[in-house]
Parts: structure tokens; C-alpha cells; sequence
């Protein structure tokens, strides 16, 4: 899988014992609008999340995307798109946090499902939400200028580096 971007935040100690996940991200794109999950920060940010053990990367997704959306994705028809890496401090211990996102295209079915949130995703009151790349740019943009709220949102960085990304390709 391509490289997209490694996004270094170079806020921890090189000595530090390091902490991986990967985790995997849909890109779904109906017409000329993405499919994002948006927030009660208001950012919008591509559906996925944690790979769980024991899962490859096509059963997480399809899990990831129905549980934040209710949405279902063809499984057979998800083509990989590219990988984005953070490095940052581990925002509980002094360790260094290495996630891997995993970024595929994928189609959707016909068929709904239904959501099933984690503390977290209900407690950021996740809601599907789609908008025209440049539009959701512009929005994580202004919210990285205003500067409010960025501790509770890291994605917001990578997130507009694929979006910006998929507007070249």
C-alpha cells in the first residue's frame, strides 16, 4: 500500500518505549460527495477506526463503517488506496503513539444496518455526514486556525492530508 504522508508531531521524548495500532479508514464517494462521520467539534473525518485482533483489514472495515454509519460496503469490491502514518505523544502515558491508517475506496450496498458506538463515537455524538472535499478542507482548516478543541480531535491533521491527497489523484 502507497505511502500517503507520515505526520510526525515530535512531541515526545525518541526514548520512549513506542505504541502501535493500525487501524483502517473508507474513503466512499457518492457523486461529487465523501462520506465522513462528523463530530460535536465539528470536523469531518473519514469512517474507520482499530483493526481488533485476530481481524484482517476487509472484516474491520466493514464492521468500522456499520457501526459509525449503519452504512454496509461491497466487501468484495474495496480497492486499497494508501496508508497515512501519526506519531505523536501518547496522550495517557509517556510513551510514543504510531498509528497506521489504512485508506481504502470501497462501494456501498443497499443495505442498512445499525449503528453501535463506543463511549467515545457517542459521546463525540458521531453522525454521517457528506461533503464536497473542499468544503470539508476548508471546514478542518478553519477549526485547526481557531485552534479550539485540537487535543480532543488528532485526526484532523491526517484527515485533511488524504483529503488533499484525493483531490490531486
Amino acid at each position: 500500500m502507497d505511502l500517503i504522508a507520515i505526520i510526525d508531531k515530535k512531541d515526545y521524548d525518541p526514548n520512549w518505549e513506542v505504541v502501535e495500532r493500525n487501524a483502517v479508514r473508507a474513503i466512499i464517494k457518492k457523486n461529487d460527495l465523501y462520506a465522513f462521520v462528523n463530530t460535536k467539534y465539528r470536523e469531518f473525518k473519514f469512517i474507520g477506526g482499530g483493526i481488533k485482533e485476530g481481524e484482517d483489514h476487509k472484516n474491520a472495515l466493514a464492521r468500522e463503517v456499520t457501526e459509525e454509519t449503519a452504512l454496509k460496503i461491497v466487501e468484495n469490491q474495496i480497492i486499497p488506496y494508501g496508508k497515512a502514518i501519526e506519531i505523536r505523544k501518547d496522550f495517557e502515558k509517556n510513551k510514543i503513539f504510531k498509528h497506521i491508517s489504512h485508506y481504502y475506496i470501497c462501494d456501498l450496498t443497499d443495505e442498512v444496518g445499525e449503528t453501535n458506538f463506543d463511549d467515545y463515537e457517542a459521546e463525540y455524538q458521531f453522525k454521517l455526514s457528506f461533503k464536497n472535499l473542499k468544503e470539508a478542507i476548508k471546514n478542518n482548516e478553519k477549526i485547526i486556525k481557531e485552534g479550539k478543541n485540537l487535543e480532543f480531535i488528532p485526526w484532523i491533521h491526517r484527515d485533511i492530508v488524504v483529503m488533499k491527497h484525493l483531490l490531486i489523484k
